[in-house]
């Protein structure tokens, strides 16, 4: 009688062992399926969204247009329904003239963008609609006509990189003015700035009276670098350079060092600072 009972028992268990094999396996299949779903609604939703964005092609702004058409262009590859290839074909006329108004725009964008800049208050703004933009020193913007899109950068990264979709000078004004009031806007206290800056320099050189790497000082007060150089700009643009115990601070320039603008615009490399 035992030796039945033992014998269903591992053949119980034996069924058990392949019943749950079998699950895990439909278990991985699921998974497989669930990602292909998965997938399958992400690539909906993006051709929702292209369809979406051609609602506005009258507008001189075009740059979503392109987008648009791209994603509708590779869609229509892999699934051609009937009337997606209709819709190809009646958009390739606005691609043509389009492209017409790119070139336009093309000519006349520099001129146009750097009076937006001067009218708004962000000045100097050098550069042309080619090499890209750099206003304030700080604050780079790259067109890239191929892709029609714009980047926003700074120049020492402190900003994450900003991509908008469009060449309309008067949107990428409006991303340029909030990136700039981001950085130049803050309130700045020089008196307070210059003894933190004292601070920082103790903490590296442990002594007065040595030349320091101004990096080396930046990056102990703060890891955001471009307001560092702004606020130090400021500092030298307000000639407070004394601490409260009478030190002076004194700047050295040198290559490869931190890059400081003034709030003319100007600009001046420095490597080492000194109490």
């Amino acid at each position: 009688m035992q030796d039945q009972i033992r014998t269903l028992l591992q053949q119980v268990l034996r069924d058990t062992r392949n019943e749950a094999q079998k699950q895990r396996a439909r278990k991985k299949e699921l998974r497989t399926e669930l990602k292909r779903l998965e997938k399958g609604i992400r690539e909906l939703s993006e051709f929702i969204k292209a369809v979406e964005g051609l609602e506005g092609l009258e507008s001189d702004d075009f740059s979503e247009f392109f987008s648009a058409y791209g994603k509708l262009h590779s869609w229509k590859e892999t699934r051609p329904p009937r009337r997606l290839r209709e819709l190809m074909t009646r958009l390739r006329a606005h691609s043509d003239r389009y492209d017409s108004k790119a070139g336009e725009m093309k000519l006349r964008f520099g001129r146009c963008f750097r009076q937006l800049c001067e009218e708004s208050g962000l000045v100097p703004v050098e550069g042309d609609e080619i090499a890209g933009f750099r206003i304030k020193g700080i604050l780079r913007v790259k067109i890239n006509w191929h892709s029609r899109r714009s980047s926003f950068s700074t120049l020492f990264g402190g900003r994450a990189k900003v991509v908008l979709r469009s060449l309309d000078p008067e949107r990428i004004l409006q991303v340029a003015r909030t990136i700039a009031a981001g950085l130049f806007d803050r309130p700045f206290e020089a008196e307070e700035f210059l003894a933190s800056l004292f601070d920082s320099y103790q903490s590296v050189s442990g002594n007065t009276g040595r030349d320091v790497l101004l990096k080396s000082v930046a990056e102990r007060m703060r890891p955001d670098m471009d307001q560092f150089a702004i606020d130090l700009g400021r500092l030298i643009s307000k000639g407070v350079t004394k601490t409260s115990t009478g030190l002076v601070m004194t700047l050295s320039s040198g290559t490869d060092g931190i890059t400081v603008y003034d709030e003319g615009g100007r600009f001046r490399t420095y490597k080492f600072v000194r109490f």
